[in-house]
C-alpha cells in the first residue's frame, strides 16, 4: 500500500486507539489528500478499519490505504470491504496499489483475496517511474550512491562482483611470510633436538597463513554470491535523525506542522538549520 510505505521502515507513536497498526499521521495524511475518497469499515457500531482510494477520469482507481484492526485479521473483513469498494465503483476497470516488499501478508491479501496482479517490482536501484520529478529523483539517487559505504554499494549494485580484501591484508601477509621465513632459517641451522619444536611452529604458521587467506575479506566472494542470490529481498534501511528517539526539536516541529501551527516552509527551514548545525558539529 502506498499509504503504508513508510510504515515498513518507521513506525511512530501515534497509533489509533483501536489498534489498527497504522499510525494516525499516516491515516490523516492519506485522508486529507485533495483527491482522496475515505470510507470507514464498521460491523454494527464497532469501527474496525478504513479504506482510502483515489479515482481518475480514465476508469482507473488507486488504493492508497486499506486497513483493519489486528484483532480482526484473517476474518474476511478486509476482502469484504474490498468487494464493497468494487461494487461502489463499477466504472473502474483497473485498480492499482503499491505494497512494500517487506509486507508479505499484504501482498498475499491483494493477490490472493482481491485479485490483483504483480506487474512491477520497484527497488532501490532506480527512482519511481511514476515520479512527477524524475530528474530530481535521479539526482537524489546519484547523491545517495555517493554517500553509501562500499559494503552497501555491493549489496545493491549488480555490476560490483570483485571480492575486496581488507586494508591490512598485504601488511599482514608480509609479516606472516617474514615470520615463516625466519622459522625456516632457524630450522636449517637448529640442532636436531630443537627441530621437532620448530617444525610444529612452522606448521602452525603455515596454517595461520592459509586461514588468513580465506578470512581476510572485507567483501568475500561468498558474500557477493549471497547478495546476488537474494537481490530482490534486499531493502535499504537507515537511521533517520528525524524519526529517532532523540529527534527532540525535529519531532516537535513535525507535530507543530501536523497541528497546523506552522507551515511546511517554516518546518523545513528550521530542520535545515538544525541539519547544518549537526554537520558543523561533525555529527
Amino acid at each position: 500500500m502506498h499509504g503504508a510505505a513508510g510504515e515498513c521502515r518507521v513506525r511512530d507513536v501515534y497509533y489509533e486507539s483501536e489498534g489498527t497498526g497504522v499510525s494516525r499521521q499516516t491515516i490523516e495524511a492519506s485522508i486529507n489528500a485533495a483527491d482522496a475518497e475515505a470510507y470507514r469499515i464498521f460491523i454494527g457500531d464497532i469501527r474496525l478499519g478504513g479504506v482510502v482510494i483515489k479515482l481518475d477520469e480514465h476508469e482507473r482507481g488507486y488504493v492508497d490505504m486499506l486497513f483493519v484492526s489486528p484483532r480482526t485479521h484473517d476474518c474476511g473483513i478486509g476482502s469484504a470491504a474490498w468487494e464493497a469498494i468494487e461494487r461502489l465503483h463499477p466504472q473502474i476497470r483497473v485498480w492499482e496499489t503499491v505494497v512494500p516488499y517487506c509486507e508479505k501478508k499484504n501482498i498475499r491479501f491483494y493477490v490472493n483475496r482481491c485479485g490483483f496482479h504483480i506487474v512491477e517490482l520497484l527497488n532501490s536501484r532506480f527512482p519511481n517511474p511514476y515520479s512527477k520529478h524524475p530528474n530530481e529523483a535521479m539526482l537524489f539517487m546519484e547523491q545517495l550512491a555517493d554517500c553509501m559505504s562500499r559494503d552497501t554499494l555491493y549489496c545493491v549494485d549488480p555490476s560490483l562482483n570483485e571480492p575486496v580484501r581488507n586494508s591490512y591484508y598485504e601488511e599482514a601477509m608480509r609479516e606472516f611470510n617474514e615470520s615463516l621465513k625466519t622459522l625456516k632459517d632457524e630450522y636449517e641451522s637448529a640442532e636436531e633436538a630443537n627441530k621437532q619444536d620448530l617444525e610444529a611452529q612452522i606448521r602452525e604458521q603455515e596454517a595461520s597463513i592459509v586461514d588468513y587467506e580465506q578470512t581476510s575479506w572485507d567483501i568475500s566472494q561468498a558474500s557477493i554470491e549471497w547478495y546476488r542470490a537474494n537481490d530482490e529481498n534486499i531493502v535499504l534501511e537507515g537511521v533517520n535523525w528525524l524519526y529517532s528517539e532523540n529527534a527532540g526539536e525535529a519531532s516537535d516541529l513535525a507535530e507543530q506542522y501536523l497541528a497546523g501551527q506552522i507551515d511546511v516552509d517554516a518546518m523545513l527551514k528550521a530542520i535545515d538549520k538544525k541539519v547544518n548545525m549537526m554537520r558543523m558539529e561533525g555529527n
